[in-house]
């Protein structure tokens, strides 16, 4: 089961990729780079799976979940 504090960082991760021009690769590195420094490896891997790049962004399309 999911701490509160761990639905928090996931809603706010998905949150910031769920939309059209998505987030720059370095704030996409500074995200994973801070998801492995808390131990969310479970949620990074989902991301990791769910994110797209193109032009030098990183989002998750509509049918995330």
């Amino acid at each position: 089961m999911m701490t509160e504090e761990q639905q928090r960082i996931r809603e706010a991760a998905f949150a910031i990729l769920d939309d059209d021009e998505g987030i720059s690769e370095e704030a996409w590195q500074k995200l994973t780079e801070y998801l492995q420094l808390i131990g969310e490896f479970e949620l990074l891997g989902e991301l990791s799976a769910l994110v797209k790049s193109s032009c030098g962004r990183r989002y998750i399309t509509a049918d995330k979940e």
